[in-house]
């Protein structure tokens, strides 16, 4: 695995987006996210995906990876994967409500990729000993760990590879396709 990218990020409503940079032209955006969604964790339309945390959530750690093959993290509760296709600078990633300071921008090669989900509550020291932690705390929020790989490949099915209790049951179709804004 090689690590491109490492972040704190603010979580708006439970949920954050990963999205092609497409060059000069627009942002995409996802306009509806329904009950469906909400119960597989994500809604997808192409050069943008909107993935939902656990729980309520103030906060998440996001790591970036490409790999060359799906490796699951042990504890991870959640682990999705999906198409994802990089036209040409890299992806963003940001949360809803989110400004341009707060929009992280990694280079990944152009290509089509299986991008791998991966998600836990954080159990580190590093945010135990934390003002974040603290503040959770007070606020009965939630911290998560999130790992994005991009692994290089052009088929790819969509899978629940792991669902935690917040997920519709195993085996349940999934929507791929979202309205854009």
């Amino acid at each position: 695995m090689n690590k491109l990218a490492s972040f704190e990020m603010g979580i708006d409503y439970s949920q954050f987006d990963v999205r092609d940079l497409r060059g000069n032209e627009d942002k995409l955006f996802i306009s509806d996210f329904t009950a469906q969604h909400f119960g597989q964790g994500f809604a997808w339309a192409i050069g943008i995906v909107k993935f939902k945390t656990v729980g309520e959530c103030s906060s998440a750690y996001i790591e970036v990876f490409t790999a060359s093959t799906i490796n699951l993290e042990p504890t991870s509760i959640r682990a999705i994967v999906l198409p994802f296709l990089v036209r040409e600078s890299g992806v963003e990633i940001a949360s809803l409500f989110a400004d341009a300071s707060e929009e992280f921008q990694v280079f990944v090669s152009p290509g089509n990729y299986a991008l791998l989900f991966e998600l836990k509550f954080r159990d580190d020291e590093e945010y135990f000993e934390s003002h974040r932690h603290q503040i959770d705390l007070n606020t009965s929020l939630r911290s998560v760990w999130c790992r994005l790989t991009f692994i290089p490949q052009e088929n790819v099915t969509p899978e629940i590879l792991r669902a935690d209790d917040e997920m519709l049951p195993a085996g349940s179709p999934l929507l791929m396709e979202a309205e854009l804004a």
